[in-house]
This record gives C-alpha cells, structure tokens and sequence, in this order.
C-alpha cells in the first residue's frame, strides 16, 4: 500500500438540453517511490454533433494511450524532477500538436469543419504542467481562486481590447465563437504553463457548461467547503455542482474534474 495523495472527484454529463454529449474527460493516476501522479484533462467538442464528439473524444484517447505507453518510462527512469518535468513538457507538447494535425487532416479529408477544447494538467510531486487551447478552463485554488487559463475566444478577445468588460462578455450571443481549438487551425498555439504546486492548492478543470452557471466567487464557495470540510470529498463537490447545474438548466454539456493534492 501507498499513501495516497491525490483525491479526485470527476463528472461528466449530457445536461438536460443536448441530445449527445461532446464532453469527453480523462483522469489517470499512477504512483512511483509513494507518491501519486496524475494527468488530467477537459475536451469540449465544437463544430457540430457528430465531428464534434469525435474531435474531444479522439483526443482523450490519445492521452490515454501516451500515458499507457510513456509516463511510465519516464517516471520510473531515474532522472532530476526538473528533467521529469522539461521532459514530460516536451512530450505533451508534441502529442497535442500530432492530435491537432490529425483532427485537421480527418476534417479535410470527410469534409467536416470542427474541433475541441482542451485543458490539460499534469502533476508530479510539487510540480504541474498546464496545456489549454480553447474556453474550457483550469481553476486553481490556494486560499484565493485563480483561474489559470485564458479563454481563446472572440469576447476574451475584445475585452483584451477594452472593447467588452469581463461581465458583458459573459452576456454576448457571440461568447462560444472561439479563436483557437484543436483541429482547426494549423498553427496551433497553446497556452503552456510550468508551475509548483502551493500548500493545499486544488484544481478544477471544467468545459464551459460549468462556468456559465456560477462565477469564480460561486466556484470559490463550493471549493472552500471541500477544503474546510473533513467529511467533504473532492467527488461530493463535484457531485454537488452538477446537481446545480442541472437545478439551473443544463444547457450544455457539463464536465468538472477536481483534484486535491493531499
């Protein structure tokens, strides 16, 4: 036996307005020397139903199949964390461009224009690797909640322009309109993010079906719980904003992955 270290709570659903379900999630964990590693990740297909699915779910499995076939040699080949890490980095890179280029040539090939989100986390020890392309989104909490992707989007970019406040962006008919995904453009560029993990910090990964539903000061409350709560698990609160969501309505698809390093 191991000590644990990482508790996971992940939902997935069709919400209560979509007849199929775009969203497709991974979390994995492994462990090496007692401690717990893992990868994480949200893809929201975009660009019709059936092309959809099939972009956020081929993009799972080949997540799934790197980490069935990679992230055990790495680990477990003696090397520095900060080489783990660059090298890990470095690979995740690759597999993300591969997968967009594959998702690329599939559309052109079937004639179909489409794509996924995708957020991504990699944790290892106190460390953690970040890829995001698309509005899905990675929040961060450690006493305050930092949301730490940006959304490749037409209204994120307008309020970087000072066009749209944050608020107002929220409201516009056009926020689904993205900039950047997997699968449509050749020149993909992710947002990349190395980082050390705070004490007590916990993740939350989520499609848009989330977020449209509660603010950062919504998602802040639930988190805190799970935090101040012993008898709370990361899968009550996972559990709990899903049973929200759909409360609300349930537009969307709804994915939401909770990760608390322990």
């Amino acid at each position: 036996m191991f000590n644990r270290y990482l508790e996971i709570g992940a939902v997935c659903s069709r919400g209560l307005k979509k007849t199929t379900n775009q969203d497709n999630i991974v979390a994995l964990v492994g462990e090496f020397n007692n401690k717990e590693f893992g990868i994480f990740a949200v893809a929201d297909g975009v660009g019709g139903m059936d092309f959809g699915e099939f972009a956020s779910g081929y993009t799972i499995c080949c997540i799934k199949r790197w980490w069935d076939t990679r992230i055990k040699i790495l680990i477990v080949k003696p090397k520095p964390l900060k080489k783990l890490i660059v090298q890990v980095n470095k690979e995740l890179e690759e597999l993300i461009k591969d997968i967009n280029n594959d998702i690329f040539q599939y559309g052109i090939s079937h004639g179909l224009k489409g794509g996924t989100t995708l957020s991504l986390v990699f944790i290892y020890d106190n460390s953690f690797i970040l890829k995001h392309t698309g509005d899905s989104r990675i929040y961060m909490f450690a006493g305050e909640l930092l949301q730490l992707t940006k959304d490749q989007s037409w209204v994120e970019r307008e309020v970087d322009k000072g066009i749209f406040t944050k608020e107002q962006a929220e409201l516009n008919p056009m926020r689904n309109i993205l900039t950047m995904c997997l699968g449509v453009f050749t020149d993909l560029k992710l947002q990349s993010l190395l980082g050390f993990l705070p004490r007590g910090a916990v993740f939350i990964l989520c499609s848009d079906g989330l977020y449209r539903y509660f603010n950062a000061s919504d998602i802040k409350t639930e988190i805190a719980v799970l935090k101040a709560d012993a008898e709370s698990s990361a899968q009550d609160i996972a559990n709990k904003l899903l049973k929200k969501v759909i409360s609300k309505g349930a537009h969307d698809n709804i994915s939401i992955i909770i990760v608390k390093p322990i």
